[in-house]
């Protein structure tokens, strides 16, 4: 949905022709660095803490880039907030990894990457249908902030996996 906005957003922020692509690059640059930081964190302080900061920190960052007064600014919120998610995916998967049955792992495995495929289908073509513009392409960014509800949900519902405390144990952590 984003990225045939591109020409609309640089026109927004006054910014030259190709240079919201670099916001792009900024997103899958903290994408993989929120997977080895949140990785990290979590073999050391569990699976839900991490989570819930890493849904709090995109949400607040998605809600920044809607505000945001240049491309730079927007670049630098872009990357933030993908900090934040990169760690809910690998931390989602373990989680459920770790909660469900071994002989069912490999099936579950197969359907939480086709239903990550099938969403970024369904937000090309919402991006196709609902033409981003100068004036709407800020309201995107908003509708990211959302999952900042997750944040309490995984707080209060979502147990801690029990393989944790024998990771933390086997780190000497515990």
């Amino acid at each position: 949905m984003y990225l045939p906005a591109f020409p609309d957003v640089e026109a927004s922020l006054h910014a030259a022709a190709g240079s919201a692509q670099f916001t792009l690059a900024s997103w899958f640059a903290g994408l993989a660095l929120g997977q080895v930081l949140q990785g990290s964190l979590s073999d050391r302080f569990g699976r839900r803490l991490p989570m819930a900061a890493g849904f709090a920190i995109f949400a607040a960052a998605m809600a920044g880039g809607a505000l945001a007064t240049s491309i730079t600014q927007l670049a630098v919120l872009r990357f933030v907030a993908a900090l934040g998610m990169g760690g809910e995916w690998a931390l989602g998967v373990a989680l459920v990894m770790e909660s469900w049955p071994e002989q069912r792992r490999p099936l579950l495995a197969g359907l939480i990457g086709a239903a990550a495929n099938v969403g970024y289908c369904l937000i090309a073509v919402l991006g196709i249908a609902f033409h981003i513009t100068q004036d709407s392409w800020r309201w995107v960014m908003m509708v990211g902030a959302a999952p900042a509800a997750l944040t309490f949900f995984i707080r209060l519902y979502v147990p801690e996996s029990e393989a944790v405390p024998t990771l933390l144990a086997a780190l000497g952590l515990a």
